[in-house]
């Protein structure tokens, strides 16, 4: 782990990551991530345009179609693109994560508790903020251990009820802005697994041109401001085989 002493970040988050197995250096030596935006599919031809009313360029994600990086200080949610819908922002890795679904016209679709059920610690500039908002919120928003305990319960009830209702051959992506192998992310993984004899992990093929890591359980992955200039992101993939 880095010297204490050569980071900002606070002591008992400092903990909370060496507890944990998390470099620091993820936090503190990544520099800015910059904000993302997906082009809705049909838009490309007013890209252009779309550059000219936000009056800067944009930059092509390589590694994930329909998807821009812009500079940090350019805002759009007052453009009239974003309220029209044909641009919207969202961090690269997150798109990636959906994109392993394979959505496509007809299929139906559950997304189940998208948003604050989460430490949020993998999420780089989420943990930043706490530099204004003062570090002894962070204690009370991300650190509590009953509300990190709570938050385990909760992810695991809700990935067993997402596997109850997948169909036989579906799909189902556990993805969490989290860094932790526990109380999130690989620990729930291994007891889904435990649990359900038809549970199989799948593999991302497309993150063979992705810049992300292996997670420490074979065929899952890990986005890292370090890695991939996004904020921290784990993604998994299950099947439900009949039994």
């Amino acid at each position: 782990m880095e010297e204490h002493s050569k980071s900002p970040l606070p002591e008992a988050f400092l903990g909370f990551l060496e507890e944990y197995g998390i470099y620091p250096s993820i936090y503190t030596a990544s520099g800015p991530t910059p904000p993302y935006l997906r082009l809705k599919p049909g838009s490309e031809g007013e890209l252009e345009e779309i550059e000219a009313e936000i009056n800067c360029k944009l930059e092509k994600v390589n590694w994930l179609p329909g998807f821009y990086s812009l500079p940090p200080d350019v805002l759009i949610a007052n453009s009239k693109s974003y309220l029209d819908g044909k641009i919207y922002g969202i961090d690269a890795a997150s798109g990636a994560a959906v994109s392993v679904l394979k959505i496509s016209s007809g299929d139906h679709i559950l997304d189940l508790c998208a948003a604050p059920e989460c430490t949020h610690d993998g999420s780089v500039k989420h943990i930043q903020k706490f530099e204004h908002w003062g570090w002894r919120t962070l204690q009370r928003r991300v650190l509590d251990a009953e509300r990190t305990d709570s938050l385990t319960v909760l992810q695991l009830k809700l990935l067993r009820n997402g596997f109850r209702l997948l169909k036989v051959g579906g799909l189902l992506v556990y993805s969490t802005c989290s860094l932790t192998v526990a109380p999130n992310d690989e620990d729930i993984v291994e007891q889904l697994l435990k649990e359900n004899a038809s549970a199989e992990l799948q593999e991302i093929h497309e993150a063979k041109e992705w810049p992300c890591k292996s997670g420490r359980i074979p065929k899952t992955l890990r986005f890292d401001p370090l890695t991939s200039q996004t904020s921290g992101l784990f993604v998994s993939k299950f099947s439900k085989l009949a039994t």
